[in-house]
């Protein structure tokens, strides 16, 4: 979770977005030109709460105001964005799979695991300043 000033920014490369029902289950794949400025969906009227799909591995999650960023990095696919409008807060967290990926027959991301077998994720964040704190 970060704090979400209001010129929070967020760049990730990142394709499309599984929409959602009111439980948080996904409807439907939106996928999208791909494209690197998704700084919008931090501050929407509207609560988000989604997978983002076609993640490269990196997001840079910008806070002019304050003066530096944080890059992400992390071996998975799928980026969630979480950014409540009741709150100034948000998520944004690497995962290795969309939700709920039992019931989509493609399985995307899905591990299955043999029983006592493991796996991991990496996930890294480097802070840096950016000189354009005000």
């Amino acid at each position: 979770y970060y704090v979400r000033d209001p010129d929070m920014t967020l760049t990730a490369s990142l394709d499309g977005m599984w929409e959602t029902d009111a439980e948080i289950m996904p409807t439907a794949l939106r996928t999208v030109p791909r494209r690197e400025d998704w700084t919008e969906v931090l501050h929407g009227p509207a609560t988000m709460d989604n997978v983002f799909t076609g993640w490269d591995g990196r997001a840079v999650i910008g806070f002019p105001s304050r003066g530096f960023a944080v890059e992400m990095t992390a071996d998975a696919g799928w980026l969630v964005v979480y950014a409540p409008t009741s709150e100034a807060i948000a998520c944004i967290e690497p995962v290795t799979h969309p939700t709920d990926p039992f019931n989509d027959p493609a399985h995307d991301g899905l591990r299955l695991l043999a029983p006592g077998e493991t796996t991991t994720l990496t996930t890294r964040f480097r802070v840096a300043a950016t000189g354009s704190r005000r």
